[in-house]
């Protein structure tokens, strides 16, 4: 989606996209291109909140955020509200383990 900046937090992905669930983000910090995360839960508050997902590559679970007690416990996805998230398309969105 052209509308769509590569700062963007996943919040404000989120709303550009029409509120749906899932899709995939991934950080532009990223080296590796087939990590993103799929979101499959959005709770809004304010002009942020929390959003819950999986962090996988090319749709398979990742370890990638397994540092954070917060995700391996809740899957709240770190540093949500904070920009330099891109909008992924076309990668499936079907969590595989």
């Amino acid at each position: 989606m052209s509308s769509i900046k590569s700062s963007d937090n996943i919040f404000s992905i989120w709303n550009r996209i029409g509120q749906i669930t899932p899709f995939a983000v991934r950080k532009t910090t990223w080296s590796n291109n087939e990590i993103y995360v799929i979101v499959q839960r959005i709770e809004p508050n304010g002009n942020y909140g929390e959003a819950f997902g999986y962090v996988t590559e090319n749709g398979v679970v990742n370890e990638y955020f397994d540092y954070n007690d917060v995700w391996r416990n809740t899957k709240k996805i770190p540093n949500a509200g904070i920009g330099r998230w891109e909008y992924v398309e076309g990668v499936s969105l079907e969590v595989r383990k």
